[in-house]
């Protein structure tokens, strides 16, 4: 008898807990090591989880839907170098030791003699588009029902495009991929929803004396506030991702009183500077920087001189952290993502734009880790991205400060001559904010570290960046 290898649902940084979202394997399957083996999700985000070993799947101990503690079994694989009646005689196992609930039990026939049966009720006749209509739903229906009963590879998609598929109730197996190799694609998911959208439903004559089954309404679905109970709505549950971004920002505002000092910043010389770089840049063949990797350079140089906005407030002292851990936040479908750019201090401008970059696509894609998020000492919130003027950010706990960064616009702005005179220029300005905890540091502290952003991104020539 071959001894079977336990499979562990890893530890994820700081994360107890994690809802298995869906399985890539079904017992039987041959799995090398790094094979994408599940989707987890988590109360700080969503990722897929590699096979750890190589083997062959026999049984799955956790199904999708299952939350699991880190550490605890949810898979055994039979080892490689097992054999095939080895690994038979492990899915045999497998079955047989199954709880009933998953085996395929056939019900106890009854033996009350059955009712003579009812006339059945008349059909209308379907109109030609109607007939049409339902044979786009059909025909799939009845493709897979003649098919034999076997397992059907599992077309290559992404785990958004999976769970898209799952909460609108669809077969990936009946989408046509229109990616690379054949892979569905979110707008694969979405032609073939709109297509079934479009579908004319089966019209019948009912008996009158048929009964119905209601609509839900709004009194009989989730609890409501006072007074609005017969007010028609949708109810849409919360993800892990929203239930712990909600469950964070209570905690921020409960926990710090917040204030954000503000602060207009000309970007004349921002906008020069990276002028010059892109020069550079595409003479190397690389693509254009946004002005994000410039601010961040800027706002690394000023936590340098203002350790304290570095830091986290306890009791009985403030912690000041030796390096700057450069939180980044990211706007993604399913939320919003904070990853962390580890020792931001040693990185030049091009270093740091690279980090954002990498950071968004795989917060975009979900393929962060609970170690991406972690330990971050200061944050960057870029609200200029989706065209907001204002930012007053709330804190991540538990760091002391985090910077708003709005759209820069153009607008009239006093300015001095060579002449000594002051005339009315139009010049790049965004309204920087830095939002605080007041407990660690004074407005007056606050404000003299967002004033040395701002000399770095006025005064700065290209090569300070550097």
């Amino acid at each position: 008898m071959t001894t079977l290898i336990d499979i562990r649902l890893p530890h994820m940084g700081s994360v107890e807990r994690a809802v298995i979202t869906a399985w890539h394997k079904t017992a039987g399957d041959k799995v090398a090591v790094d094979d994408p083996l599940l989707d987890v999700s988590t109360d700080k985000v969503d990722t897929e989880v590699p096979s750890p070993s190589e083997g062959t799947l026999v049984r799955v101990l956790a199904e999708a839907g299952q939350e699991v503690p880190v550490g605890e079994v949810i898979a055994q694989f039979a080892p490689a170098q097992a054999t095939a009646e080895e690994v038979a005689a492990a899915l045999g196992r497998a079955v047989q030791e199954a709880p009933v609930r998953e085996r395929d039990v056939t019900a106890p026939v009854a033996t009350t003699p059955r009712a003579p049966a009812a006339e059945a009720p008349a059909v209308s006749p379907l109109p030609e588009q109607d007939v049409r209509g339902v044979s786009l739903v059909l025909g799939a229906a009845l493709r897979h029902l003649a098919a034999p009963a076997i397992h059907r590879p599992r077309p290559a998609t992404s785990p958004l495009v999976r769970r898209m598929a799952k909460e609108a109730g669809i077969d990936l197996g009946d989408v046509t991929g229109s990616g690379p190799g054949g892979r569905v694609t979110r707008t694969d998911v979405q032609r073939y929803l709109d297509v079934a959208s479009q579908t004319p439903p089966v019209r019948r004559d009912t008996p009158a004396d048929t009964p119905t089954v209601p609509e839900p309404t709004a009194t009989n679905t989730v609890s409501c506030p006072d007074g609005y109970q017969d007010l028609p709505h949708e109810a849409v549950p919360h993800s892990p991702i929203r239930k712990a971004i909600a469950a964070h920002m209570v905690e921020s505002v409960s926990t710090a009183p917040q204030l954000t000092a503000q602060v207009d910043v000309d970007f004349s010389r921002v906008m020069a500077a990276r002028e010059e770089t892109n020069a550079g840049r595409a003479r190397r063949g690389l693509g254009k920087l946004s002005l994000l990797p410039f601010v961040a350079r800027a706002a690394v140089a000023m936590l340098r001189d203002h350790p304290d906005v570095n830091g986290t407030f306890t009791a009985t002292h403030l912690l000041r952290w030796g390096s700057v851990n450069l939180g980044i936040a990211v706007d993604a479908d399913s939320g919003l993502y904070v990853p962390v750019i580890r020792n931001a201090q040693r990185l030049s401008l091009e270093g740091l734009a690279d980090a954002i970059a990498d950071l968004s696509e795989r917060a975009r894609g979900r393929k962060l880790t609970a170690l991406d998020l972690a330990q971050g000492t200061f944050t960057i919130s870029n609200s200029g991205s989706v065209g907001g003027v204002i930012s007053t950010p709330i804190l991540t706990r538990p760091q002391v400060a985090s910077l708003g960064v709005p759209a820069v616009v153009r607008q009239p702005v006093a300015v001095r001559g060579k002449d000594g005179e002051e005339y009315v220029a139009i010049r790049p300005v965004a309204r920087l904010g830095l939002t605080f905890d007041h407990r660690a540091m004074d407005g007056s502290d606050a404000l003299r570290a967002l004033l040395s952003i701002q000399r770095n991104l006025q005064e700065w020539p290209a090569e300070a960046y550097r």
